[in-house]
């Protein structure tokens, strides 16, 4: 599920793809009679069909100076609806840092007209402005694979069944995920990374439920010696039920 959150995130250049959580087998977890090879292409196959989504999201970062203990933490939470042609973003964020607290706060709408992408982008209370851009072929290629899962190694991983849950643990490569590598990149986070990831599936439908990731001890490109440890989660819901999503008429007549 690509394309829509590399074109909304990167606009806000600080939340990551997925992720959070505990990467260790839970007792009442059974071995499930499949591999992950064989779930990711079940599960796929099942995401191909879907027309439209919402994604929650929710980040929590750790910046630690080594030498001089000094702390940064910030937070991300994020909605995100989506459907093949358009896309509503919200998202807060706080940063904490020395006993003081930064608040703000995004909204992006992008939608495709034709060849062209549009991106609708307020901060805070402020203005509606525009920007947009030509797709090439191999973009729009790409947009028809939107809702699919990838980046996730499937040959090292392991799968387990508790309950109705479908649950595989394995890694996933940043620099595989190209909307993955551009949010950690944007954050100055090193994305020559591979990261422990559990992704929880719905057995009855074959739909994912929720990705979580734990990252420890990044180290910051752009600061030596900072390195960040970064919680993420996200809550996959809504499936099909936003095809109608489109840019408010008002958002448009008012973009500059």
């Amino acid at each position: 599920m690509q394309k829509w959150k590399k074109y909304a995130l990167t606009m806000m250049g600080a939340a990551l793809l997925c992720l959070t959580g505990k990467t260790t087998v839970l007792a009442q977890e059974q071995p499930a009679p499949f591999t992950a090879e064989e779930l990711m292409g079940a599960v796929n196959a099942q995401c191909a069909n879907l027309t439209s989504l919402k994604e929650t999201l929710a980040e929590s970062m750790q910046m630690v100076e080594p030498q001089s203990g000094m702390e940064l933490d910030a937070s991300v939470v994020m909605e995100l609806e989506q459907s093949r042609t358009a896309a509503h973003t919200t998202m807060g964020i706080a940063m904490s840092a020395m006993g003081m607290t930064e608040e703000s706060s995004m909204e992006v709408y992008t939608t495709i007209v034709g060849t062209t992408l549009y991106t609708y982008t307020r901060s805070e209370a402020g203005s509606w402005y525009v920007e947009e851009r030509e797709l090439s072929a191999e973009e729009l290629a790409e947009n028809e694979k939107a809702f699919l899962l990838s980046g996730i190694d499937t040959k090292s991983a392991t799968v387990a069944l508790d309950g109705n849950i479908i649950r595989l643990y394995s890694v996933v490569e940043a620099e595989s995920m190209e909307e993955f590598a551009d949010m950690l990149s944007s954050s100055g986070l090193s994305v020559n990374n591979a990261f422990p990831v559990v992704l929880e599936i719905d057995g009855a439908t074959l739909l994912p439920v929720s990705m979580l990731v734990e990252m420890k001890d990044m180290p910051i490109d752009s600061m030596e010696g900072l390195q960040a440890t970064v919680h993420a989660s996200v809550i996959f819901s809504g499936y099909n039920q936003y095809d109608d999503l489109a840019v408010p008429a008002e958002v448009v007549a008012n973009a500059a």
